[in-house]
């Protein structure tokens, strides 16, 4: 049985919804003999027929000719399906504006026209009003989760019908949002069938929604001007600047905490960056995927960025990118510990602090000075005024860097959704589309095409 196991293994970590397999063999067959001879494993095909399919493409299609105000929302499963060029074909042809989930950021540049932003928990605000403005949702390989439908679901596109293709069955049935079509299909598979039948059907124009959307964009960035003028680095105009001076050929890796909403709430994607974060469990310590991420890219310049806290889960594997001379750029976003607790212990705890900082118990250690004992480049951004010819100078330096940013304790992360507390200590969401902080309740219905 073990030549079955480890084939078995072999196919499920990289076929349907790819990823790691834990296989443990224990002790006793550990030692045992194999005979050359091994039961092989025989691959499950799926019972769902094609023409079940197509008959569930051609429901999506009349639902998307029916629309006047669709939106697609791409996901990791677009890239899992190796289905990039189908994507860009399909919404090149239908022209519709497109959202991303987090690990899908790279899946469509973010100058292209139909790109509006990325909607969630904590969002651009043009992503957010395209969900609760739009009339039709067509997910695709989105695992459809809190980050991104908000703490309550029911309320995320309250206006629009949803259609979901999602080749987990388990994740299309969870509790969650009102689903109008599910569809259990390879992401792949479902955009060829969509491709055929649209040649046939002539495309409704979107001008007027693309323009909507792209007037949002406009006129939320995510970057506003006083960010430019603080006198430590605030992270959402690092993240910015640093997308701007990245090349298209970069491979992106960002950790969690803070760095994972602000970098992937700002960073302007290029055709042909690849874009990887821990989207699906967001575990702190993420940055060493950098190593891997470089070497199987053939050793194209990585650029890291993750925070203070974060770079100490895995600090050991700094010594794996210097013995290796790997082109990685780390950037430390240094918030003296970790900002997402501390404005949580503000908020909810009345400003009981533990664990957060310095003050409270967390040591945080001389980044310069761990680079040093690595034998790794250290490089200092200790100012606004600094960064761009900083960043110029860990961007060009052959070898691995390691570069502390000196950022804001108290740097608000936003726009967020927001709950209240009440008086028997229970949370309440505010509406999706309502992000804190608050627009003028008039301004706020005059972003709104649908009812509040």
């Amino acid at each position: 049985m073990v030549g079955y196991y480890l084939e078995e293994a072999y196919f499920l970590a990289t076929s349907a919804r790819s990823g790691p397999v834990w296989l443990e063999v224990p002790l006793d067959i550990q030692r045992t003999e194999v005979g050359k001879k091994l039961e092989k494993y025989r691959i499950q095909k799926s019972q769902r027929s094609k023409k079940t399919l197509k008959k569930e493409v051609k429901k999506t299609l009349d639902l998307f000719l029916e629309s006047k105000r669709p939106l697609i929302l791409a996901g990791q499963g677009v890239r899992i399906a190796k289905a990039q060029e189908e994507f860009t074909a399909v919404i090149s042809k239908i022209k519709a504006p497109v959202v991303t989930t987090r690990l899908g950021i790279d899946l469509i540049a973010s100058d292209n026209p139909l790109f509006v932003g990325r909607p969630g928990l904590y969002p651009d605000r043009a992503a957010n009003f395209a969900v609760q403005n739009c009339d039709l949702i067509i997910s695709l390989g989105a695992r459809l989760d809190t980050g991104i439908v908000g703490y309550d679901p029911k309320d995320w596109g309250r206006h629009a019908k949803k259609v979901v293709v999602d080749l987990d069955l388990e994740e299309i049935n969870k509790p969650g949002i009102n689903i109008d079509l599910a569809i259990k299909s390879d992401v792949g598979d479902f955009l060829v069938e969509f491709s055929k039948l649209l040649k046939n059907r002539s495309v409704t124009n979107f001008d007027k929604w693309i323009s909507i959307c792209s007037s949002w964009r406009k006129k939320y960035p995510m970057v506003l001007p006083e960010y430019r003028r603080e006198k430590l680095v605030n992270s959402y105009y690092f993240a910015q600047k640093l997308s701007r001076l990245a090349a298209a050929d970069d491979v992106i890796v960002v950790d969690t905490s803070s760095p994972f909403h602000v970098v992937c709430q700002t960073w302007e994607v290029k055709t042909g960056q690849r874009f990887l974060t821990t989207g699906g469990i967001s575990t702190m310590g993420y940055w060493p995927s950098s190593i891997g991420a470089c070497l199987a890219s053939g050793g194209r310049r990585t650029i890291v960025v993750t925070g203070d806290g974060c770079l100490q889960m895995n600090i050991q594997e700094l010594a794996t990118v210097v013995a290796n001379k790997l082109p990685i750029k780390i950037f430390v976003i240094n918030n003296n510990g970790y900002l997402l607790i501390r404005h949580t212990q503000k908020t909810h705890m009345e400003g009981r602090f533990m664990g957060e900082s310095p003050k409270t118990g967390l040591l945080i250690p001389n980044i310069l000075k761990i680079a040093d004992a690595y034998g790794i480049l250290g490089v200092s951004i200790n100012n606004t005024s600094q960064v761009e010819k900083k960043m110029e100078q860990v961007l060009s330096y052959k070898g691995p860097v390691l570069c502390d940013v000196k950022s804001p304790e108290w740097q608000l992360v936003i726009p967020r959704i927001s709950s209240s507390r009440q008086p028997d200590g229970s949370m309440i969401s505010r509406p999706y589309e309502d992000l804190f902080p608050f627009l003028d309740p008039a301004e706020l219905k005059s972003n709104m095409i649908t009812e509040l």
